[in-house]
């Protein structure tokens, strides 16, 4: 019984093992890989190739600066160390010059460097001469200098029929103005007429600023303002009227002869409103001047004492009713007064 139930074991173990065989020899085989893993597959083989490369150069660089500094080392430390007290004095080397740092000049700097002195040139010249960058003068460079190169009107002008007194052909900022026994006319710098105002003053007397102009009849009352947008103002004065001035605001000045005086300085604002008014006992008022700000002005006179001329310079605040200063000149007289700018005034005399 024992050797049948061997046998009988045997041949289920035999049974077992001829299935599993079996099984193994069934089993599915591996399928081949598609195209698009091949493609796939061979990419990430190249991107791998190329980034050990791109590793291998690297690490060739690093080394290679390793290797150069080595030997830089190397060659410090077995140069030989001279004591220049052990040689003779024919034997020490001069010392030698550094060597000159040489510049390349090429085309592009020398454009860069032409660029940049124009540049500074245009600065400079024009923080000296801001009246060029102003829009009438931007405009009349358009019109007349570009656009109107064959007009007949330009320098040298015809003036015929006209009677002009030397002292009413003044400058008005970059423009020439003159006025002449029939009218008042303003010329800009290429030689074109931009404004002409008719009057009908028998002594017709100017003066201008860098932007206004004012007429006034020396010896009668009339007088006319004519502003930077050529607007005319024809107007009355209290009281016959011998000197005036006028700044760029359009504050202007009249000195006239008034009863009870020898002279009388009035003062108006842009709208012709009197906002200053000073009277003069002692002196005949020989010029008058007022201050860019329009807040100040600065008056000479004549008089005399012990048949002597004395010449005052009076100095007025519109604020205050007495002078800031009085000056006296004895045997002297004061023709012109003139601000150079807010803090100094230029005065002309004998």
């Amino acid at each position: 019984m024992e050797k049948q139930g061997r046998r009988f074991a045997d041949e289920k173990t035999k049974e077992v093992k001829v299935k599993k065989v079996k099984e193994k020899e069934v089993a599915p085989l591996p399928s081949e890989p598609s195209e698009k893993e091949q493609i796939r597959d061979e990419k990430k083989s190249e991107k791998q190739k190329q980034k050990d490369q791109r590793l291998k150069e690297k690490n060739a660089k690093k080394l290679e600066k390793l290797m150069q500094k080595q030997r830089k080392r190397e060659e410090k430390s077995n140069r030989p160390v001279l004591s220049y007290e052990d040689l003779p004095v024919d034997e020490v080397e001069p010392s030698r010059e550094p060597a000159p740092i040489k510049i390349k000049i090429t085309k592009k700097r020398i454009f860069a460097a032409v660029l940049i002195v124009v540049f500074l040139f245009l600065v400079v010249f024009f923080i000296a001469n801001p009246e060029r960058l102003s829009i009438e003068s931007i405009s009349n460079f358009i019109n007349y200098g570009i656009l109107n190169r064959n007009s007949d009107e330009h320098f040298p002008l015809d003036i015929s029929g006209e009677s002009i007194s030397p002292g009413d052909f003044l400058g008005k900022g970059m423009n020439v103005c003159y006025s002449s026994d029939t009218k008042t006319q303003e010329i800009n710098s290429y030689g074109k007429i931009v404004s002409s105002t008719p009057h009908a003053f028998i002594n017709p007397v100017l003066v201008t600023g860098k932007k206004n102009m004012l007429v006034y009849n020396l010896g009668g009352t009339g007088y006319q303002v004519i502003d930077s947008d050529k607007n005319v103002r024809t107007l009355e004065a209290k009281d016959k009227i011998m000197l005036a001035d006028i700044t760029d605001s359009g504050i202007y000045a009249l000195v006239t002869q008034h009863g009870g005086y020898l002279s009388k300085l009035y003062v108006y604002d842009e709208k012709d409103n009197q906002i200053f008014a000073y009277s003069f006992s002692e002196y005949y008022v020989t010029a008058v001047t007022l201050s860019d700000s329009g807040r100040h002005a600065v008056v000479s006179g004549v008089s005399a004492a012990d048949g002597l001329d004395v010449a005052a310079i009076y100095v007025l605040d519109f604020t205050k009713d007495t002078p800031l200063y009085l000056l006296k000149y004895e045997e002297n007289i004061i023709y012109d007064v003139q601000y150079l700018n807010e803090k100094y005034v230029c005065a002309v005399g004998r």
